[in-house]
């Protein structure tokens, strides 16, 4: 007996919409990781530079440019968070569109329990912005415009 053309559409969706959630999960890695590695990067220069012993005039000898690592790292974090948080997001619309179209027409939501993403949007009314995906480019948000000040203040 071989399957309808509804039900291997269906398998389909069902098998995609499977690997999507791994990639959400797989980009919310990669970004906490690399969150991780350049908050301790920022911190390690932080405390490199205040280690360095004070010239007699109170300037450390360092170009002027040692002070725009920090800020240059911080505003590559923050783009890959936006980049991510977009690539989540434009994964999760499509994930709420497999959601509704295999979701029971009868929905009774007494006795069912909708899709995470359909409970996400509805929650929200459709504004994401206080999700997981969120958290990383809210932190780059904070720490990027600290360091572009700390550079611009750097006088070297």
């Amino acid at each position: 007996m071989t399957p309808s053309l509804a039900d291997a559409a269906k398998d389909f969706h069902l098998e995609e919409y499977k690997r999507l959630v791994g990639e959400i999960q797989s980009l919310r890695d990669s970004q906490n990781d690399f969150e991780k590695y350049a908050l301790l990067a920022i911190a390690a220069f932080y405390a490199w530079f205040l280690s360095q012993p004070v010239q007699v005039l109170g300037h450390i000898p360092l170009p002027a440019y040692v002070g725009w690592i920090p800020a240059v790292i911080s505003l590559i974090a923050l783009s890959r968070a936006l980049i991510a948080r977009h690539g989540i997001l434009r994964i999760s619309r499509y994930l709420l569109r497999i959601e509704k179209t295999y979701s029971s027409a009868s929905y009774d939501p007494t006795t069912q329990i909708p899709g995470w993403e359909t409970t996400m949007w509805a929650a929200r009314r459709g504004w994401r912005i206080w999700v997981p995906s969120a958290g990383p480019a809210v932190t780059w948000a904070l720490v990027a415009p600290a360091t572009v000040a700390i550079a611009l203040l750097w006088k070297p």
